[in-house]
């Protein structure tokens, strides 16, 4: 869902994701979805745990 509001917005990514807890998910959920919006926005990594310390563009260690 991330990557299709991505390309509605423009090519940018949104500063919040809107979260229903009461809806059952057949995949990561909402922690994975705020773990991919802080990669792409902070390193551009698909997750925030592949971003390298140190780095802030473009540095993502393989997971």
């Amino acid at each position: 869902m991330l990557e299709t509001c991505h390309g509605a917005a423009g090519n940018r990514w949104a500063n919040f994701v809107a979260v229903d807890y009461y809806k059952r998910s057949e995949g990561g959920g909402s922690f994975q979805a705020v773990d991919m919006l802080n990669g792409k926005l902070l390193c551009g990594c698909d997750n925030i745990h592949a971003c390298v310390d140190g780095n802030s563009s473009q540095a993502c260690s393989p997971h």
